[in-house]
């Protein structure tokens, strides 16, 4: 495999691994499952467990934030995409307005993700929040703001503009070819944040402990950047913003 996993047991064995991401690709129960991998239930559940918790650890080696640098123009300024996105969870008891996502018009949590602009690589995820509680510039201002160089800002879409921050190069309406270009570039992003949905743990309501919910996102995020590496996921982006004219801060 691409990605080594450690402190597996011994009796660990390729096989358990085609069980975890079947149960990431499929969600559903793991009685069903355990019966298509001809094993009882708590054998099943066992090694998904083990190795999706496992998949998870690995997406530090291959999510790497300094990969933005990776291509880059000198001078370029915008060296990635972010955008927020959400996942359905089950109602919690007691009802919470915090959990409240306006996309599914019910309860969710939300991530936010970072792609490179050259090379479409994922460099940073964050998450999860309370889809209610923090919007997609919120969840910004609490880590990657801080992540950024004095002179570095990121293409986003209109909800991260603010009278506040200079960290977002936003839609001007001038569709320009400043604005086609990073148009581009968060369209592939929207195709990234897809990918991630064709994992039914994540397209679907999320039954699981919720506190868990970063297991189960972590090893879909870690198959798509693998796929993407070996350029199987994304479409190329020409963004060369001296050729655009876009203005240096």
């Amino acid at each position: 495999m691409i990605v080594e996993l450690d402190n597996l047991p011994r009796n660990a064995h390729g096989k358990h691994l085609l069980w975890t991401l079947l149960h990431l690709k499929t969600y559903v129960t793991e009685s069903i499952l355990s019966t298509l991998c001809a094993c009882d239930e708590k054998t099943f559940c066992h090694w998904s467990n083990i190795n999706r918790d496992q998949l998870a650890l690995s997406l530090d080696r291959k999510v790497i934030w300094d990969n933005r640098y990776i291509n880059m123009d000198l001078g370029q300024i915008c060296l990635t995409t972010v955008d927020g996105t959400d996942f359905r969870i089950m109602e919690p008891t007691p009802f919470d307005p915090a959990n409240f996502s306006h996309k599914f018009k019910g309860p969710g949590v939300r991530y936010e993700i970072a792609v490179c602009v050259k090379t479409g690589w994922i460099v940073w995820v964050n998450g999860p929040f309370p889809c209610g509680r923090y919007s997609d510039v919120d969840i910004a201002r609490i880590s990657l703001h801080y992540m950024l160089e004095t002179w570095e800002q990121y293409i986003a879409d209109s909800v991260y503009r603010s009278a506040y921050d200079n960290f977002a190069r936003t839609p001007t309406g001038l569709w320009d070819f400043a604005d086609i270009a990073e148009s581009d570039a968060r369209a592939r992003h929207e195709c990234i944040n897809r990918r991630l949905n064709e994992f039914r743990c994540l397209h679907d309501k999320y039954r699981h402990d919720r506190k868990d919910h970063f297991s189960w996102f972590a090893p879909c995020a870690l198959m798509v950047q693998l796929e993407i590496e070996r350029g199987t996921q994304t479409f190329d982006v020409e963004y060369i913003e001296d050729e655009f004219g876009i203005a240096r801060m």
